[in-house]
């Protein structure tokens, strides 16, 4: 095995544990805000998910898993918008949840089903500005019900980017 090769390898590694870490905080932090939480407790847990899906965009990149950086990087635009009231909270939370199931279902290790991407990104900018089409990502995947506490378990995903 090659330097290159190990090293590769260790990254997804990591990633796979990374990935299932974010996912829990992000599900906690957006049930939380859910709950209702205003002012300074509002303020910290939209500065908490903006770090999650920050730090999950980056890792995503760095070991080409570009769908999870996409989803992660419209997630991250919604809540910048939030942190600074652009947008209504309660509304702009179901999009946000619905990405979160969606970067569960791309952490399967045997993805049994389509998930569209488009429309999940289509509804993170809608709050925003006008609706329109976006690339059309998809990938085999399980839905969840509830992404919140949920671990992805496999280390290794392929890079839909490469034939």
């Amino acid at each position: 095995m090659t330097e290159r090769t190990e090293l590769r390898d260790r990254l997804a590694q990591t990633f796979a544990v990374e990935f299932g870490e974010r996912l829990q905080a992000l599900g906690r932090d957006l049930l939380a805000l859910e709950a209702g939480a205003d002012g300074t407790a509002r303020e910290g847990l939209v500065g908490s998910l903006l770090r999650e899906a920050h730090s999950l965009k980056g890792a995503a990149h760095v070991v080409g898993q570009s769908e999870v950086g996409v989803l992660a990087h419209e997630m991250e635009s919604r809540l910048e918008e939030m942190r600074a009231d652009r947008t209504p909270g309660e509304w702009a939370l179901q999009p946000l949840f619905d990405a979160l199931d969606a970067l569960t279902a791309l952490g399967e290790p045997a993805p049994a089903v389509p998930v569209e991407l488009a429309p999940i990104i289509d509804g993170l900018r809608a709050s925003s500005r006008p609706a329109g089409p976006s690339e059309a990502l998809t990938r085999k995947a399980r839905p969840t019900e509830s992404a919140a506490g949920r671990r992805p378990t496999g280390a290794k995903r392929p890079d839909p980017s490469r034939p």
